[in-house]
């Protein structure tokens, strides 16, 4: 969420950090588990990936919004002599989540947000589905026992 914060700031299409956000699940899977992942983590490391990338937008947005209630900006857009307190300047941010405006003026970005993880999601899938050889049948047991 801080790299995606600090690349928006930047100006940059921060969803590219959806695929850093991809590599680091599986880098951390590895070190964690001592085990490279395989098929049947696919979903639980995919929702990881889609969280984040979740959460990593609405931190740009809450960005976004700390920004404006402590500006120059919105003290000239409002007419006021000081910006809102951290308290005040949380609240607003919150309520701004919740308004449909605030949202789509989000929609490219959300739309970049959007493919940037499913790429980020479906090189880590198919990563996982690569090089994954199916276990061979256990060889036959001979029964030698006799009659």
């Amino acid at each position: 969420m801080i790299l995606w914060v600090i690349i928006w700031n930047m100006g940059f299409i921060a969803s590219i950090v959806a695929f850093a956000l991809a590599y680091a699940v599986i880098w951390l899977y590895e070190k964690g588990s001592g085990a490279k992942p395989d098929k049947t983590v696919a979903l639980p490391l995919v929702a990881i990936i889609v969280v984040g990338s979740m959460l990593s937008f609405f931190a740009g947005m809450a960005s976004d919004g700390w920004s404006y209630y402590q500006s120059a900006d919105y003290r000239k857009d409002l007419q006021v002599s000081t910006n809102p307190s951290a308290g005040d300047t949380v609240r607003y941010i919150t309520e701004d989540l919740g308004n449909a405006e605030v949202w789509s003026s989000y929609n490219g970005d959300m739309l970049m947000a959007g493919i940037f993880t499913i790429l980020g999601a479906g090189v880590v899938v198919a990563g996982l589905f690569r090089n994954q050889k199916t276990p061979e049948k256990p060889a036959e047991t001979q029964d030698t026992r006799t009659l």
